[in-house]
C-alpha cells in the first residue's frame, strides 16, 4: 500500500500563496488567448470575473468588490443629508444666548436701587447687542468673540462651545495628534504657531530640493503627533492631504449658504491671525508639492437623517475611504497589493473573503512573474518565451486529450482502459482485463474480508489489478503556403 504524508510549517513569506492554484489559472489564461486577444486583457479579464480556487470556493473578482463597495456608498448617501449640519452648535449657541440673557435680567432685578439707574443702561447695551446678533452661526460665534458676557454660566458655557469647535478644526489637518494640538489653549498658542512655520519651512525645503530636517522637526514637535507619529515626511503629507480632502469634500458637498457658514465659522474658530496665515500657506504648499485636482468629491445626499458637523466631517472620511479602496483595487490589476491599512478596511466593508480575494489576485501578476511566464512591458503584462512554451504544451494536451481511441499509439490522452503503458491506479479485475495484479492491494482486500488468519483465501473479488493507459496517435503536417 502506498502511504501519502503531509508536512505542515510556518508561513515565512517565501512560499507561494496561490501554490498550484496559480499553474491552474495560468491555464485558464491560456483558454482566453485561444479565443483571441492578448495576454494583458485575458489577465484583467480574470481578475475582473474572479475564479473558483481548487476547493471549489468562488473567490470575487475585483469588478464584484468594485459594485459592492459602490453599493456601500450609496447606501450612506441615501441615508443621511447635510441640512443641518450646525444644528447642535445652533442649539447650543440658543441656549448660551437664553442663559446671557436671563442672566442680565437676574442680576438686574438682585441691583440694590442705587445701582439699577446705571445697571440699567449696561443691560440696555447687552440686550441691543444679543438682539443685533447674525441669524448664522458663523456670523454669530464671531460677535460673540468679542462680547463680554454678564453671566458667568453662559461665559463658561461658550469658551465650552469654541473649545469643541476648535478641537473638530483642528482635526481637519491634524486628526490623531495630541489634546495639546486639537484644544489650542492660549498657553500653547505659540508653540503651536511655532510647529507650523517649522512644518511649512520642510515644505518649502522639499519643493527648492533641499533635504528636509525631518529628524530634527519631530525631535522638537513629536509631542503634538501622538503614540503613532509619522516616520518620514512622505507619511505626514499623505496624512495630512487625506484630512483636507474630508474638509474639501465636506465644503463642495454643502449648498452655497451653508459653504458660506462654514467659512465664516473656520475663521471664527480660528481667530489668530498669524494661524490663519500659516494654515494657508500649509495648504497651498501641500497642493504643489501633490497637486489634488479635487482630491475632495463632491456628494450628493438626499436621505432624511440629519448629521451635526464632527459626524458628517467622520462621514466624509469613510466616503474618501472607499474612494481610495475603489482606486487601490483598479491598481490591483498592475499587480499593486494593497496596503495593509487598506486591506483591513475591505476587510471591515466586505469581509474577510474579500480581503483575500484582493490578496490572492493582486499577488497573482507577481507570482506569474516570478515563475517566469510573464514580465511587465510597456503595453502592460507579456508572455515571456517561456510562458509561450507553456502555453504551447497546453494546447497540445489538450489536443490529444480530445484525439479517438485509436490503436496503440504514442500520445498519452486521459482516458483508462486497456494500453500500452501501466499507471500507478489500481482497481478490481474485470474479465477482459491486462492482468497486472497489484499484489499487495490483492492481500488487502482478503484480509478485510476473512480478517487476519492462515492460511489466507484469496477469491475473485480480492484480485485487484493496475490501470492502463490509453494512448492515441497523430501525425505532425508541415504545410507551407506557396
Amino acid at each position: 500500500m502506498i502511504s501519502r504524508s503531509n508536512r505542515y510549517e510556518r508561513w515565512d513569506g517565501s512560499q507561494e500563496p496561490l501554490g498550484r492554484d496559480a499553474e491552474d489559472l495560468f491555464d485558464r489564461l491560456a483558454e482566453d488567448l485561444f479565443q483571441g486577444g492578448d495576454f494583458d486583457y485575458a489577465l484583467h479579464r480574470l481578475m475582473s470575473r474572479g475564479w473558483r480556487d481548487r476547493q471549489g470556493h468562488k473567490l470575487p473578482g475585483f469588478e464584484e468588490m468594485l459594485e459592492r463597495l459602490r453599493q456601500k456608498r450609496l447606501q450612506q448617501l441615501k441615508r443621511y443629508n447635510l441640512n443641518d449640519v450646525f444644528g447642535n452648535i445652533r442649539e447650543k449657541l440658543n441656549d448660551i444666548l437664553r442663559r446671557e440673557r436671563q442672566g442680565i435680567n437676574d442680576r438686574l432685578e438682585q441691583a440694590p436701587e442705587s445701582a439699577k439707574r446705571v445697571l440699567q443702561k449696561i443691560t440696555k447695551k447687552k440686550l441691543q447687542e444679543l438682539d443685533r446678533l447674525p441669524d448664522d452661526v458663523g456670523g454669530t460665534i464671531r460677535q460673540l468673540n468679542d462680547y463680554e458676557f454678564m453671566d458667568e454660566g453662559a461665559a463658561q458655557a461658550f469658551q465650552q462651545l469654541m473649545e469643541e469647535l476648535k478641537q473638530q478644526v483642528s482635526q481637519t489637518y491634524f486628526k490623531n495628534m495630541t489634546r495639546t494640538m486639537q484644544q489650542l489653549r492660549p498657553e500653547h498658542l505659540g508653540e503651536i504657531k511655532e510647529m507650523m512655520k517649522a512644518l511649512n519651512q520642510m515644505l518649502r525645503d522639499r519643493l527648492e530640493g533641499v533635504p528636509p530636517k525631518f529628524e530634527q522637526f519631530m525631535q522638537r514637535f513629536g509631542h503634538f503627533f501622538g503614540p503613532n507619529p509619522p516616520k518620514t515626511l512622505d507619511e505626514l503629507i499623505q496624512h495630512l492631504e487625506r484630512q483636507m480632502a474630508q474638509m474639501e469634500s465636506l465644503m463642495e458637498s454643502l449648498s452655497p449658504e451653508m459653504r458660506q457658514q462654514m467659512q465664516d465659522l473656520l475663521a471664527s474658530t480660528l481667530s489668530d491671525p498669524e494661524l490663519q496665515e500659516q494654515m494657508a500657506e500649509l495648504a497651498a504648499q501641500l497642493e504643489l508639492l501633490s497637486p489634488r485636482q479635487g482630491l475632495g468629491s463632491r456628494y450628493a445626499f438626499y436621505g432624511s437623517e440629519s448629521l451635526p458637523l464632527q459626524e458628517a466631517l467622520s462621514l466624509m472620511e469613510r466616503l474618501q475611504g472607499i474612494e481610495e479602496l475603489e482606486a487601490a483595487l483598479r491598481e490591483g490589476y498592475q499587480g499593486r497589493q494593497l496596503t495593509p491599512e487598506q486591506s483591513a478596511q475591505l476587510q471591515q466593508l466586505l469581509g474577510n473573503d474579500a480581503r483575500q480575494a484582493a490578496d490572492q489576485m493582486s499577488e497573482l501578476a507577481s507570482q506569474l512573474e516570478r515563475k517566469g511566464y510573464v514580465q511587465r512591458g510597456r503595453r502592460g503584462m507579456e508572455l515571456t518565451p517561456r510562458g509561450m512554451r507553456r502555453i504551447g504544451q497546453k494546447a497540445l494536451r489538450d489536443l490529444y486529450t480530445r484525439l479517438k481511441r485509436d490503436r496503440f499509439g504514442d500520445h498519452p490522452i486521459s482516458v483508462r482502459g486497456l494500453g500500452s503503458e501501466r499507471s500507478d491506479e489500481t482497481k478490481v479485475y474485470e474479465f477482459g482485463d491486462a492482468f497486472n495484479l497489484n499484489v499487495e492491494q490483492t492481500l488487502m482486500n482478503a484480509l478485510r474480508r476473512e480478517g487476519p488468519r492462515e492460511p489466507i483465501r484469496l477469491k475473485t473479488d480480492d484480485f485487484e489489478v493496475f490501470r492502463s493507459e490509453f494512448s492515441a496517435q497523430s501525425a505532425t503536417v508541415l504545410m507551407i503556403d506557396m
